[in-house]
């Protein structure tokens, strides 16, 4: 399949390589606009170059990384797919 092969290459190569929030919205299998609320959030860190929002390879992996230890949220984690339960009011009725 063409996009693991596309993820596969994004999760190789060298640190300091700048990819855009698209390629790291596939890369986390999530949408831009999650990209976008991790910036905002402080969660991933982004480099400005010019008008164009960047991340380092190495920052991608520090916020893989941490989600994996725990990442700051206070859900339990499901125990295969690593994603965090839900939380907050719209998970307790």
């Amino acid at each position: 399949m063409k996009d693991k092969e596309s993820v596969g290459r994004l999760e190789r190569g060298d640190d300091d390589e700048l990819l855009d929030k698209l390629r790291v919205a596939l890369w986390l299998v999530v949408s831009v606009g999650m990209v976008d609320v991790l910036r905002r959030k402080g969660k991933l860190r982004a480099i400005k170059v010019g008008r164009k929002v960047r991340f380092e390879r190495a920052e991608v992996k520090r916020y893989l990384n941490s989600e994996r230890e725990g990442g700051g949220r206070g859900g339990k984690r499901h125990p295969e797919s690593g994603v965090n339960g839900a939380g907050g009011a719209s998970g307790n009725r």
